[in-house]
């Protein structure tokens, strides 16, 4: 954004004039993904967007917007990391201003323990780590406890790699000798990865997080994450919404 939040403003306003009406018949949101985030809303033409520097100067600018007199996302506190673009559009009784998406992850069955961390894909996603036995039954895990929820954008092996050097001597603190941490990841190549998480987080409540556990934020009001295959610590259906 290479102006002021308040010349921005005054942009949206000269921008939308054009188009007639009150300030309040434009809706302004803020997103990761502006192409995306149009198609979502139904059928508008986004007039004019801009790329903050960061997600709380995006969140100061959709402030000042309201100030102004334009319809805003009520969800100006939610939004990912990289939540920075805002945008403007004029709403019709077509348009639909409040969000509610539904997403599938699928976990894999199987599971990777310490030992194995080398053997992780790097591919993008989310993952969970779980406590159990040391001793399996028929080559399954027993007594699982989950313990941390976690998402990559770059390859689970070089995430988890970093779990296991600045979190794992803290996490066995907290389980018994005859316990042990095993990784379960779902693949997801996704740009609300974030929101996924959060959801996750939120609905399953895992002792070693801390963000998101009092509550969602994300691309969407409101988001069901369906989990597929599953263990049983982790809920199949996750539904959240931003308060």
């Amino acid at each position: 954004m290479d102006m002021t939040v308040e010349q921005t403003v005054q942009d949206f306003i000269q921008r939308v004039s054009a188009y007639g009406g009150k300030l309040s018949d434009y809706f302004c949101g803020m997103t990761n993904n502006v192409k995306r985030r149009s198609k979502e809303h139904g059928i508008v033409t986004i007039i004019a967007f801009t790329e903050c520097s960061d997600k709380e100067t995006a969140r100061d600018l959709m402030r000042q917007l309201k100030t102004a007199g334009f319809d805003v996302d009520s969800d100006i506190m939610s939004g990912q990391d990289d939540s920075r673009f805002v945008y403007v559009y004029k709403k019709s009784i077509l348009s639909i201003q409040q969000l509610i998406r539904t997403v599938e992850i699928d976990f894999f069955k199987e599971g990777y323990t310490e030992n194995a961390i080398d053997n992780l894909p790097e591919k993008n996603g989310i993952y969970a780590c779980f406590a159990c036995d040391k001793q399996t039954k028929d080559g399954k895990y027993q007594n699982l406890e989950l313990k941390y929820i976690g998402m990559t954008n770059d390859g689970f092996k070089s995430r988890i790699t970093r779990h296991k050097s600045e979190d794992h001597a803290n996490w066995k603190k907290q389980i018994k000798e005859t316990q042990q941490l095993v990784y379960i990841i779902a693949e997801l190549n996704s740009d609300i990865l974030q929101s996924v998480e959060a959801a996750l987080i939120y609905c399953n409540q895992p002792p070693e997080n801390t963000e998101y556990i009092n509550g969602y934020q994300g691309e969407y009001h409101t988001l069901t994450v369906n989990c597929k295959g599953a263990y049983a610590t982790i809920k199949q259906n996750n539904t959240v919404t931003f308060k």
